[in-house]
């Protein structure tokens, strides 16, 4: 990964005045590793790359100007994070005419989006020895300051105007106003970037009494809340602006549909699923969020089941003429960091002409799950393995994790009641055992629609043989379900132990 510090939009280029010492004397700033451009006059970076007989010195040198500029991110990265324990006991004091709030503020946003945030204006000297490339990058702190306050003054410029034009839109439509006001909480996030970069060279800003603050737009927000849905796209900004105002930055989070929960009957068998409707809304929501945070939202599937991912996700229920929407984000490692509950008349959802209620699952109940042998069989899809829901042509692959040598066949059951052998007798030997295996094939989603169910058998011998039949590119099943699980759960004679495992993955499919 290139380490070079990115250029934002609203700053200048790097100006690099390459000096080249071959054949003279060690220079000082070598010998000192830049020790004379730093203090209070400078920031400065130190890069040192080694010169191989085969090394081609364009290469070289640019690995030695990256590191040098590495040095100095993670110096004024050092100094962000002193900065900010340095202002830790000041809780209800004002610094600078600043709430210590605020600081804390600026200094997380930047400590966490340092890369993007580039030094600007430095010069560069640069030395080699043949064995060695060394580079030192600087600027004045002066120089520094000036242009970091220059944008600083434009970006707060713009905050103000966004904020008061989306204030004058209130009484005209209370939605338009919370939209520019999302739009400010970009725009703060850049402007705390670069007051942490000038406090952390040791300057500072002063705040008029006028000033945007993150928490004043939350707090406007909070103000206007338009309580009344007309629209799926009423309904989506509603649940995004809601979580939005309550965290600021999410890093690496996935929109989940939303399922449909039977009012009480929380486990009812074939209701806790997505819905045609859910991948609808699901869709708004993503759209809102990235257009309207600093959230980064995530398209990568949870593939592994050890990736940690957070997640927005929830459900909803009928309850009268309304739908009641529960909606959470959730961190792997600090729990629901956001939630928001809202109700909506059903006949807003039904002007979508999509089902919000999803098909009747295939019912499993009537067959005893199997009794405790040692082995056991995890699965999963590149979609996780909870409230899944695939698209037409969306790809599904599958991984597995067993913890002992083993035989998986895999049985799909399509929404008409089709039943499709994906796979059978694929071994998972001794190497495999404990690691996440990935089944090489992949699998499209296609026609009938509606409510499907995986399920795997683990068996530490081979299974029977299924009666099967070739068509169209699958092979389908002709025994009955029982005779299916029958034949996956059957053992044959006493000379040998046999071990059995089981799991199942409801998944809801759909059209485009």
């Amino acid at each position: 990964m290139r380490t070079a510090l990115k250029i934002n939009n609203f700053l200048f280029g790097i100006a690099l005045v390459c000096l080249h010492y071959t054949g003279l004397a060690q220079p000082g700033w070598v010998d000192d590793k830049g020790a004379g451009y730093s203090g209070n006059t400078y920031v400065s970076g130190f890069g040192i790359a080694t010169i191989d007989k085969d090394s081609n010195l364009d290469d070289v040198r640019e690995k030695s100007v990256t590191n040098a500029k590495r040095d100095l991110t993670e110096k004024i990265k050092l100094s962000i994070q002193s900065s900010q324990k340095s202002t830790e006991g000041f809780n209800n004091s004002k610094v600078d005419g600043k709430l210590q709030s605020s600081y804390n503020e600026i200094f997380q946003s930047s400590v966490e989006s340092i890369s993007n945030v580039e030094v600007v204006g430095l010069e560069s000297k640069e030395y080699n020895d043949k064995k060695l490339y060394y580079t030192l990058v600087y600027a004045p702190r002066e120089k520094i300051y000036q242009e970091y306050k220059r944008n600083w003054d434009l970006i707060n410029t713009d905050v103000k105007q966004t904020y008061d034009a989306a204030l004058a839109k209130v009484s005209n439509s209370k939605f338009d106003a919370q939209k520019q006001l999302l739009t400010c909480f970009k725009k703060i996030d850049k402007r705390n970037e670069l007051e942490s970069v000038i406090y952390a060279i040791g300057y500072k800003v002063e705040w008029g009494p006028d000033i945007v603050t993150y928490k004043k737009v939350k707090s406007a927000i909070e103000g206007i809340r338009q309580t009344k849905i007309t629209s799926v796209q009423d309904l989506s900004f509603a649940i995004s602006s809601n979580l939005i105002s309550q965290v600021k930055a999410v890093s690496g989070v996935i929109i989940k549909p939303l399922i449909y929960r039977e009012p009480g009957a929380a486990l009812s068998p074939g209701k806790n699923l997505p819905s045609p409707f859910s991948k609808y809304l699901r869709d708004y929501i993503e759209t809102d969020l990235t257009a309207n945070s600093q959230w980064a939202i995530s398209q990568e599937t949870a593939f592994s089941p050890r990736k940690k991912f957070g997640f927005v996700k929830g459900h909803y229920q009928q309850i009268g003429d309304e739908l009641e929407f529960k909606i959470i984000l959730q961190d792997p490692n600090e729990g629901i960091r956001a939630s928001y509950r809202i109700s909506v008349p059903l006949s807003v959802i039904q002007q979508t002409g999509l089902d919000y209620i999803p098909p009747v699952q295939d019912d499993f109940a009537a067959y005893k799950g199997l009794k405790p042998s040692g082995l056991k069989v995890d699965v999963w899809t590149n979609k996780g393995m909870e409230d899944l829901l695939y698209v037409e042509d969306e790809i599904l692959k599958l991984g597995f994790k067993v913890n002992m040598p083993c035989y998986l066949r895999v049985v799909y059951y399509l929404a008409d009641g089709s039943k499709v052998l994906f796979f059978d007798n694929f071994q998972v030997e001794a190497n495999d055992v404990k690691n996440e295996v990935v089944y090489p094939e992949e699998f499209v989603c296609a026609e009938p629609f509606g409510v499907e169910t995986l399920q795997v058998f683990a068996k530490t011998t081979p299974f029977e043989e299924l009666n099967t039949q070739y068509e169209y590119g699958y092979t389908f099943i002709m025994d009955g379900k029982e005779n299916i699980i029958n034949k996956s759960r059957n053992t044959r004679g006493f000379t040998k132990k046999d071990y059995l495992a089981e799991n199942r993955l409801t998944i809801t499919t759909m059209a485009k």
